[in-house]
C-alpha cells in the first residue's frame, strides 16, 4: 500500500525554496507496520537501512528486522537500547543498560553474519561515562582496515563523543570529544551529513529537551519527542523532525534554506504508547533528488517513506545556441514571444526592432530540456511578453531572439550521433521565414544492414532531424521519407548508384534532392512543409539506356545522375549546379562527367538543356561518382573538392573556377596540403569560413581571402579529427557555426561545435509575424523600392506618414521605382502589394500629380537631382516634385560648312571647349560659304555619332536657318534640326548654356587673317560673365566697392545693381537683374 501525504498548502507556510518551485517536493509512505512489534519499554528506537527498519528488543536479547512483510529476526543482540549502522551494513548495539556503562560497552554485528562481537569503548578525555538510550547512524565501515565511526551521547556529559572503529576495534587516536550546544542526556544523539569517518560534519540533538539540531532554529511544530535526521539534496538541506502531538509519530520536513516547513506526515497516533516515547527517524540518500526515510515509534509504528525533490530534466546536448520556431502572438492587450532553443543558453534577448532600429530588449527564459528522463520528448519552449504599449503604430515592427551561449575554446564534436550506411549528404535549413528553420535534412544513399543503424529496415531516403538533433518521424512513425519514390541501388551496367544523392535546401525554404540512377530523374523537389509528401520530378526525361544521360524529346541533353549538386540565390534568382556522370563516367572515365548549371527560378519542372555548361569542370578531374563535391562561392565562382588519396596534375584535390570561368587556385600534388577527406566541402551562412575535408581523417576550417590577382588564399583557422572516417561525404552549417558532418567511413551524422569570438546568435523571427498596424484605414507603412537602381524585395525606404493617405519622402533621379506595403524576400509576396502606373516604366511628368494604380508597373524618373514625392493613397496618385539641376555636357561640336567634314555627325575636329561652367568657346574656326550669298550653315551638338545622336543633342536657333550677326548676340537651344547662317569667314564664337545665349565675333576672312578680338562683357539675372580672352577683371559696385580685382576668372555671381566692369585697362557700365 502506498499513501501521499499532504504538503503545507496554508498561505502562512509556502512551500518554496531558491531551488525548487513551489510545492515541489512530495512525501510518501510506501509501507507500515503497526501490528506484532515488541513492546514499547523493550525495544525504545530503531534504524533504517537496505529498504528495512531495525530495533533491538533488550528483553530477549535480539535485533529484529521490519518492512512491508513483516517483522524477522536477525541475530542474538545485547542488552542495551541504542542501535546504528554504518555505510556498510554493520550493526551497533550497546550493552550496560541501564546504566553508565551503556556508553562504554557494545557489540558489532557485521555485515552479512549472524555473530556479534564486543567492542570495548574507551571515551575520550572530557566525555563522561553515563546513560546511553539512543543512536544516531553511524558512518564507513567500522570492520574495514579504513574504519567508521559513530557519535554518543552520556547523560549529563558535557561533550559528546566521536568513536572511531577500524577492524571491529576502536582507534584511540581517532576517537574525540565534541563539544555540544547543551548537556548531553540520554536520550540525545548525533547523525552524520555524509559517510565519511574521517570529517565530523555531523548534526548533534544533545538531548530530547532541544527540539531542533545545534545551529539551526525551531520551526513549525518541532517537539520534545526524540528522534530526527537531515540530508542535503540538490545542495539543499532538509531535516526530519517530530512535530505535532508529543510521543507519536508526527514528524515534518524543513528546508534548511528557507526555514519553512515543506512537508508533513500528520501523527496517525493520538496517545503515545510510552511516556517519554521516541520517533526514531532515519535517512538514507538515494540521489541527489530522492532520501528513503525511515521510521520507528516504540510499539505503534514501523513505517518507510520516501521524501522526493524535483530531479532536474535532462539538458539538452551543448552545443553552440540559437533560438528557433519563434512565433509572435497577441495575447489580450499584450503580444507574446515564444521560442525554443537547440541547446543551453546562458542569456536569452528578446529585442524589438522599428523600423529597422532596435528599440527595446526584454529579458529571456532560458529552457533547453528534455520533457522526460527517457529523452524522448522535448521542454524547450520559451516565451517573453511584450507590452502592447511599447508596440507603436504606423510602423514596422519586428522581433529578433538573441541567445547567448558559451564558447568553446576548440572544436568540439558532441556526444549524439547517429548512424547511417552511406551518408551522401546532410544539410540545414538556415531561411528564418521557413516554419522548419534549423531542421536538419541527411540522405542515405545505400541500403543499410537490418540492424545497428538509424536506417536499419528503411534503406535509401531521406532523414530528418529537429534542431536539438532530435530524429524525426515520418507519418509511419518510422525514419525514412521516401516521397512516393523507389531509388535504384545498382546501375545496369552493375555499378553501385548513390540514390538519393544530394540534399540541399534553398535560401528561400525549396528542399531539392538529386538523384543518381538511370530512371531519368535528376532533381526532386520536397514540399518542405510535408515531407511526407511525393517527391516531386523537376530535372525529368528519358534516359538513354546506354548512357544514362537525360533527353528531352527534341533529343537535347538536360542532365545525368548527379554525384554533386549546390543552390545560389533564392525565387526567381534561383541557380542550380549539377556535376553529372554517365555510364561511362561510373567506369571510371574522365570524359563520363561534366558540370552545368540551370537558371532554375520558380520553375518546379525543366525539360530543356542546361542554362550554362562549366567547361573547366567538363571531362576532367573527376574519375568516381562517389565522392566529389562542386559548390557555389559567393563572388560568382565555384570551388570543386575531389576526394583523392593523393594530388595530382590530372586529378587534384581542390580546384577553384572564378566568375569568368578560369581555374586560380589548384591542389595538385600532396605538397600543398592534398586535401584527401572524402570531397566535403561547404561554406558558412554568411561566406566568411570555408569548411573542407582534409587528410588523417580530419576537418579544416579556413578563411578566404584573395591575393592581388583575384585568386584566393586559404587561412587554417581550425582543424579538428572528426571521429568519423576518412570519407567525409559533405558538410553543413548552421546560424550559429554547428557544423554537421557524415561519413560513408564512419557510418555516422554527427555534429561540431566551432569556436566564436561572441557567443550570441541572433535569429529574427519569420516575416509574417511582423505588426504592423496602422492608425487609419490606410496602411500603416509604405516602402520605395528600386530607387537605389538596387531591385531588391526586402530593402525599402519608407515614406513618412501624413494624413488621409498621404505619405512623403525624398529620391533621387534618374531612377525607376515601385511602391509597396509589403517588404518580404518573395517577389510575389511584394509586388502583390505594390502601387504603380499602369504601363511599366512610365516616366513622370515633374510638379504634376500622376494617377497610381494596384499594380507593380515601375515609375521612371528620367531627370537628375532631388526630389520630393508624395504618395496619395486615397486620391490614388504619384508626384514627384522639384526642378532638375541644369547639366551641362563636358565639350560642345560645331558641324557644319566647316572643313575637313561639312556636316559629318560624327566629326569631332571643331571643339567647343567650356571655360566656365556652362560657357564654350571655340576660336579661329572657318566658316565656308555654302550659297551664292556667302553664307555659310552650323550648329552645335554634345554627342556626335549619328545623326540621331546629333538632333538628340543639338544646339541651335529655333528657326531654322536664323542669320547670326557679327558681334550681335542671339538665342541658341536645344532645337533639334535647325542651323545658323553666318557670313563665310575666321569666328571666335562663344556659347553660354546658363544664358542660352550665343555670340559670334568675325576674326577675318579666314584664320590666318584672324585678329584678336578684346573681351566683351555680359550681364545677366545674378550673374557677370566675360566672353573671350580677357588677362585682367576687375569689377566695382555702385558704391565703388571691389566686387574683384585683376581676376582671370570668366563668370561671376553677384546681387542685382549696377556695376562697372574693367577688362584689360576698358571699362563698362552694365545693369545686373
Amino acid at each position: 500500500m502506498r499513501k501521499s501525504f499532504k504538503h503545507i498548502l496554508l498561505a502562512g507556510l509556502t512551500i518554496a525554496s531558491t531551488a525548487m518551485a513551489m510545492n515541489a517536493q512530495t512525501l510518501t509512505q510506501d509501507w507500515k507496520v503497526t501490528e506484532g512489534l515488541p513492546k514499547a519499554g523493550n525495544a525504545r528506537w530503531g534504524i533504517g537501512f537496505d529498504g528495512k527498519v531495525y530495533t533491538n528488543d533488550k528483553s530477549v536479547p535480539q535485533i529484529i528486522a521490519i518492512n512491508a512483510e513483516g517483522k524477522t529476526t536477525v541475530a542474538t543482540s545485547a542488552a542495551g537500547t541504542a542501535i546504528t549502522v554504518d555505510g556498510a551494513g554493520n550493526f551497533i548495539v550497546n550493552d550496560g543498560f541501564p546504566n553508565a556503562a551503556s556508553s562504554t560497552t557494545f557489540k558489532i554485528l557485521p555485515a552479512g553474519t549472524t555473530e556479534m562481537i564486543d567492542l570495548t569503548v574507551t571515551l575520550p578525555e572530557g566525555v563522561t561515562a553515563g546513560r546511553l538510550d539512543f543512536l544516531g547512524r553511524a558512518v564507513g565501515n567500522v570492520m574495514s582496515e579504513t574504519g567508521g565511526a559513530f557519535y554518543i551521547t552520556p547523560a549529563n556529559s558535557g561533550k559528546i563523543a566521536k568513536i572511531f572503529v577500524a577492524k571491529g576495534v576502536q582507534v584511540a587516536e581517532k576517537s574525540k570529544a565534541i563539544a555540544a550546544g547543551i548537556a548531553c542526556a540520554s536520550d540525545g544523539h548525533v547523525q552524520p551529513a555524509d559517510n565519511n569517518p574521517e570529517t565530523d560534519n555531523i548534526f548533534v540533538r544533545p538531548a530530547r529537551a532541544q527540539a531542533f539540531f545545534d545551529g539551526l532554529t525551531k520551526v513549525g511544530t518541532a517537539n520534545l519527542t526524540a528522534g530526527g535526521d537531515a540530508v542535503t539534496l540538490d545542495g539543499t538541506l532538509f531535516t526530519f523532525e517530530p512535530c505535532g502531538t508529543n510521543y507519536v509519530d508526527g514528524f515534518q520536513v524543513v528546508n534548511r534554506t528557507t526555514n519553512e516547513v515543506v512537508a508533513t506526515h500528520e501523527n496517525e497516533f493520538s496517545k503515545s504508547a510510552a511516556a517519554p516515547n521516541q520517533n526514531a527517524i532515519s535517512v538514507e540518500k538515494v540521489d541527489e533528488y530522492t532520501a528513503a526515510i525511515y521510521q520507528y515509534v516504540p510499539g505503534q509504528i514501523a513505517a518507510k517513506y520516501t521524501f522526493s525533490i524535483p530531479k532536474p530534466l535532462p539538458a539538452l546536448e551543448a552545443r553552440n545556441a540559437y533560438a528557433y520556431d519563434i512565433k509572435v502572438e497577441p495575447a489580450a492587450e499584450n503580444y507574446t514571444v515564444s521560442y525554443r532553443l537547440n541547446a543551453p543558453a546562458e542569456s536569452v534577448k528578446v529585442q524589438m526592432f522599428v523600423d529597422g532600429e532596435m528599440t527595446k530588449e526584454y529579458e529571456g527564459t532560458t529552457v533547453a530540456t528534455y520533457g522526460d528522463y527517457e529523452m524522448t520528448t522535448l521542454k524547450n519552449l520559451n516565451s517573453v511578453e511584450v507590452p502592447g504599449a511599447d508596440v507603436p503604430k504606423d510602423a514596422l515592427v519586428q522581433f529578433k531572439v538573441a541567445v547567448t551561449s558559451a564558447t568553446v575554446a576548440e572544436p568540439t564534436v558532441n556526444t549524439k550521433k547517429y548512424s547511417f550506411y552511406h551518408p551522401s549528404s546532410v544539410d540545414v535549413d538556415n531561411n528564418t521565414d521557413s516554419p522548419n528553420f534549423g531542421r536538419i535534412l541527411v540522405a542515405e544513399a545505400m541500403a543499410a544492414k537490418p540492424t545497428g543503424y538509424h536506417s536499419s529496415g528503411e534503406n535509401n531516403g531521406l532523414y530528418a532531424f529537429d534542431p536539438t538533433m532530435n530524429p524525426i518521424k515520418n507519418a509511419e512513425g518510422k525514419y525514412a521519407f521516401k516521397g512516393g519514390q523507389t531509388f535504384q541501388t545498382t546501375f545496369p551496367n552493375g555499378k553501385t548508384s548513390y540514390d538519393p544523392r544530394k540534399v540541399r535546401i534553398a535560401a528561400d525554404g525549396r528542399i531539392f534532392l538529386s538523384g543518381q540512377n538511370s530512371n531519368g530523374i535528376a532533381l526532386w523537389q520536397v514540399d518542405p512543409t510535408d515531407l511526407n509528401a511525393a517527391f516531386k520530378p523537376v530535372i525529368k526525361g528519358t534516359a538513354n539506356p546506354d548512357t544514362y544521360e537525360i533527353t528531352n524529346e527534341a533529343g537535347e541533353f538536360i542532365a545525368a545522375p548527379n554525384v554533386s549538386m549546390d543552390l545560389q540565390g533564392s525565387g526567381y534568382g534561383l541557380k542550380l549546379l549539377m556535376l553529372s556522370t554517365n555510364a561511362s563516367g561510373t567506369g571510371f572515365s574522365y570524359s563520363g562527367y561534366r558540370t552545368d548549371e540551370y537558371l532554375l527560378g520558380k520553375a518546379s519542372t525543366w525539360d530543356s538543356a542546361p542554362s550554362k555548361a562549366i567547361d573547366a569542370l567538363t571531362g576532367q578531374y573527376t574519375i568516381t561518382h562517389t565522392n566529389s563535391t562542386a559548390i557555389y562561392d559567393n563572388d560568382g565562382g565555384i570551388w570543386y573538392a575531389n576526394s583523392r588519396s593523393k594530388a595530382t596534375e590530372a586529378e587534384p584535390t581542390l580546384v577553384h573556377i572564378n566568375a569568368e570561368g578560369v581555374e586560380d587556385y589548384k591542389v595538385d600534388s600532396n605538397d600543398k596540403g592534398g586535401f584527401y577527406g572524402g570531397g566535403g566541402i561547404r561554406f558558412n551562412a554568411d561566406f566568411t569560413l570555408l569548411a573542407i575535408g582534409t587528410s588523417d581523417k580530419t576537418l579544416t576550417v579556413f578563411e578566404v581571402s584573395k591575393d592581388d590577382n583575384g585568386a584566393p588564399v586559404l587561412t587554417e583557422k581550425y582543424k579538428f579529427a572528426t571521429t568519423i572516417g576518412r570519407n567525409l561525404n559533405d558538410i553543413a552549417w548552421d546560424c550559429a557555426n554547428n557544423l554537421y558532418i557524415v561519413s560513408n567511413s564512419g557510418e555516422l551524422l554527427k555534429t561540431v561545435a566551432l569556436p566564436r569570438e561572441n557567443g550570441e546568435v541572433v535569429v529574427a523571427a519569420p516575416s509574417k509575424y511582423d505588426i504592423n498596424i496602422s492608425s487609419d484605414e490606410y496602411p500603416a507603412s509604405v516602402y520605395i523600392i528600386g530607387s537605389n537602381n538596387v531591385w531588391n524585395p526586402e530593402d525599402g525606404v519608407k515614406l513618412t506618414k501624413g494624413e488621409n493617405g498621404v505619405y512623403t519622402g525624398t529620391l533621387t533621379g534618374p531612377c525607376n521605382f515601385g511602391i509597396t506595403t509589403v517588404l518580404n524576400a518573395d517577389w510575389d509576396v511584394v509586388n502583390a502589394n505594390r502601387y504603380g502606373f499602369e504601363v511599366d516604366n512610365t516616366a513622370v511628368t515633374l510638379n504634376t500629380a500622376m494617377p497610381l494604380v494596384k499594380a507593380a508597373g515601375a515609375i521612371r524618373v528620367a531627370e537628375e537631382g532631388e526630389f520630393e514625392l508624395t504618395v496619395d493613397l486615397k486620391n490614388m496618385t504619384v508626384l514627384v516634385a522639384g526642378e532638375a539641376p541644369v547639366v551641362y555636357p563636358e565639350k560642345l561640336y560645331l558641324l557644319g560648312s566647316v572643313e575637313p567634314n561639312a556636316w559629318d555627325p560624327a566629326d569631332e575636329t571643331h571643339v567647343a571647349n567650356q571655360i566656365s561652367e556652362g560657357i564654350y568657346q571655340i576660336d579661329n574656326v572657318s566658316i565656308l560659304a555654302a550659297d551664292e550669298n556667302d553664307y555659310g550653315y552650323f550648329a552645335f551638338t554634345s554627342t556626335p555619332g549619328t545623326w540621331v545622336d546629333v538632333n538628340a543633342h543639338r544646339y541651335g536657333p529655333a528657326e531654322k536657318d536664323t542669320e547670326l550677326a557679327d558681334k550681335t548676340m542671339s538665342a541658341i537651344g536645344l532645337n533639334g534640326d535647325t542651323s545658323y547662317k553666318i557670313k563665310s569667314g575666321a569666328y571666335s564664337i562663344t556659347v553660354d548654356l546658363g544664358l542660352n545665349t550665343i555670340y559670334a565675333v568675325r576674326l577675318g576672312d579666314n584664320v590666318n587673317d584672324a585678329a584678336v578680338e578684346a573681351a566683351k562683357v555680359v550681364a545677366g539675372i545674378g550673374e557677370i560673365r566675360i566672353i573671350g580672352e580677357a588677362n585682367a577683371v576687375s569689377i566695382f559696385n555702385a558704391a565703388g566697392q571691389a566686387v574683384a580685382v585683376n581676376s582671370k576668372d570668366a563668370q561671376f555671381f553677384v546681387a542685382s545693381g549696377i556695376y562697372v566692369v574693367v577688362v584689360d585697362g576698358k571699362a563698362t557700365k552694365v545693369l545686373v537683374k
